[in-house]
């Protein structure tokens, strides 16, 4: 049976972004929550996918949280990505996690290059 979810929000993909400096000095913004001055309420996003390509010259771990620098903080637990390869962590894959902050990402190894694909609520 198919289930139908009328109150979920609209699927938006964010930009590529090649991760190029490896560590939590290299985290950079994969998806930016709205701001608009006219917004009212609060806008969050729930993860819903993440794909990508890992160029490095090894399999490394994929980090996804909130913050950069000194101030990533985890969200969900690290995404092994296999060198030389395409991937995709689908919604069967990823936990249940919702953004009320910017999201932010960072490879131990690089380059490895992410696009995330979110449902926006609010």
């Amino acid at each position: 049976m198919v289930e139908l979810r009328l109150m979920d929000g609209p699927r938006l993909a964010g930009p590529r972004v090649p991760l190029v400096l490896a560590g939590v000095g290299g985290a950079l913004a994969v998806w930016q929550i709205s701001t608009a001055p006219t917004q009212i309420g609060v806008k969050t996003a729930k993860l819903r996918r993440v794909s990508g390509r890992n160029n490095a010259a090894g399999t490394t771990w994929l980090h996804i949280g909130t913050g950069v620098g000194a101030g990533f903080v985890d969200v969900i637990p690290p995404l092994r990505v296999v060198n030389n390869m395409d991937f995709v962590y689908g919604e069967e894959e990823l936990p249940p996690t919702e953004f009320s902050a910017d999201m932010t990402a960072y490879a131990e190894a690089v380059p490895v290059d992410v696009q995330v694909e979110v449902e926006e609520i609010g």
